[in-house]
């Protein structure tokens, strides 16, 4: 919903607010709004300023990769990380351009990595070839992406520190996922994850990042950076692309997913969050339109029976909005004065 300044004025020459107040309010809410971050042309045009500069790194970095070695990619690496946190730092605690400023610190975040790497083949502990038998093989690599993931999260938390920007949180939860993946195989044992047990990690990656995410969300004062959106984000793709992949020929299974996903369509009316109804209602609407094909499939009735199913959605989606109009109408009315609401109930009589 978009408000203008004239629908102030427009309250206040109806009587439910002073001149003075509707101008005091609306000063307070355009301030408000000023310093949030702007997705428009001239962010595009960043997107697309940042996407030159990704390339032109790529292009140096092969270019350095073979003649200088670790030394030569380390350097060339820390060197653009600290040009954008400088610039990035100014623009937005200077300029007052936070899409911009924000861009230029991610990038210098995920430059880590690359900056980790050459320093690990400088030192010469990054594993070579003659490394030994596979399996010493595979823990010395374990090792080393180990030392990348966890330096990479400890940037991304400084970087928190200097710009309050809920994006920097990706690079941490990636490296989060990623550390789970190379380490529950060192901690079963194993060399490797089968598919099963991998899915299962990401079930339980995800939960534990919606938890997570749920911790912060009631820490969180109304005004503050939402940290908490990354988190569940990437905490519903995890489990929900967990529970999606195990599959299972049983009704009873897919039943059951069909609950998990309602659960979630639930959750997001009680938490205020559009990203559970996002996945609850593909998989919802994927386990429906299975149990329809299952009944009907090489039949006329087919999409009869998906039209009937489209219709009963449409209604129930009318029915609520009906029901959160006159939900809101209430929550008006025990805002209003007593005076007004004697107004309204005699208007109405």
């Amino acid at each position: 919903m978009k408000i203008s300044k004239e629908d102030f004025h427009a309250c206040a020459s109806e009587g439910l607010l002073t001149p003075e107040q509707a101008e005091t309010l609306w000063q307070a809410l355009h301030n408000r709004v000023q310093n949030r971050p702007k997705y428009d042309l001239a962010a595009i045009a960043y997107a697309l300023g940042i996407a030159i500069v990704i390339a032109s790194m790529s292009w140096l970095m092969s270019a350095v990769w073979y003649p200088f070695g670790g030394t030569g990619i380390s350097i060339t690496a820390i060197f653009y990380a600290a040009c954008f946190v400088v610039a990035g730092s100014w623009l937005w605690h200077k300029q007052n351009r936070r899409v911009l400023g924000g861009l230029l610190v991610m990038l210098a975040v995920c430059l880590t990595p690359v900056a980790v790497y050459g320093l690990q083949m400088w030192a010469g502990v990054w594993p070579q070839n003659e490394a030994g038998n596979y399996q010493e093989y595979y823990l010395w690599v374990k090792k080393s992406w180990f030392v990348i993931e966890l330096t990479t999260i400890l940037t991304a938390f400084c970087s928190l520190k200097i710009i309050p920007l809920p994006l920097l949180t990706v690079p941490i939860i990636l490296c989060l996922w990623l550390m789970a993946i190379d380490f529950t195989p060192l901690l079963l044992g194993q060399i490797e994850l089968t598919w099963e047990q991998q899915l299962l990690v990401c079930l339980w990656f995800g939960l534990t990042c919606l938890v997570v995410a749920y911790g912060i969300d009631l820490r969180e004062k109304k005004n503050a950076p939402d940290y908490a959106f990354w988190l569940y984000f990437f905490g519903l793709l995890s489990f929900w692309s967990g529970i999606t992949l195990m599959g299972g020929e049983d009704q009873l299974q897919r039943f059951l997913y069909f609950l998990i996903n309602l659960g979630l369509i639930v959750l997001s009316a009680l938490l205020k969050r559009k990203v559970f109804l996002l996945f609850g209602g593909v998989g919802v609407l994927g386990y429906l339109y299975q149990v329809a094909y299952s009944f009907f499939k090489n039949t006329i009735f087919l999409p009869v029976a998906l039209s009937l199913l489209g219709f009963i959605i449409l209604g129930l989606g009318i029915f609520i909005s009906q029901n959160r109009h006159r939900q809101r109408q209430n929550r008006m009315l025990r805002w209003l004065s007593q005076r007004n609401r004697e107004i309204r109930e005699k208007d109405a009589g």
